[in-house]
């Protein structure tokens, strides 16, 4: 009797989990700004990543993305490792694909040999003139980036 219990609890949590884990992501709307279409046009530029799942990144430390309109093709600096190493680049092809839970979600393809797609596809949750808040598909990590200034 008590195996039975335990598998209709088990059961009944693994359905809840199920069901939450369908909620389409939250947008995170920064207070008093207006949101945009998620296009090329509009995440065209140089962002650098702020925070990540909702903390600042540590001193030294920096992800800048350049993404180009026209071609759709990203450029990412990634300084993670601060002062230690040199920082890696990495070039590729973006694009978007609608998806029924996520919305509108950014996707990536590295320009190198294999030509491997990104581990992971990202919601863009919110986006800004300023600021676009990604948060991925399979990982749920939160990326926040800020748009840095023309050189």
């Amino acid at each position: 009797m008590l195996k039975k219990f335990t598998k209709i609890i088990l059961c009944m949590a693994a359905a809840v989990m199920a069901a939450v884990s369908c909620e389409k992501a939250e947008i995170v709307v920064p207070e008093g700004e207006r949101q945009l279409e998620v296009n090329a046009n509009n995440i065209s530029g140089r962002w650098t990543l702020a925070e990540l799942d909702g903390q600042p990144l540590l001193e030294g430390t920096y992800v800048h993305f350049e993404f180009v309109r026209n071609d759709k093709t990203y450029v990412i600096t990634d300084g993670m490792k601060g002062f230690t190493e040199a920082p890696k680049t990495f070039e590729g092809r973006f694009d978007f694909e609608e998806d029924p839970r996520w919305g509108t979600v950014l996707i990536g393809q590295y320009d190198h040999q294999t030509g491997d797609f990104w581990k992971d596809k990202y919601a863009v949750v919110s986006l800004t003139a300023d600021t676009m808040v990604l948060k991925g598909v399979k990982t749920g990590r939160v990326q926040t980036l800020v748009r840095m200034e023309d050189k």
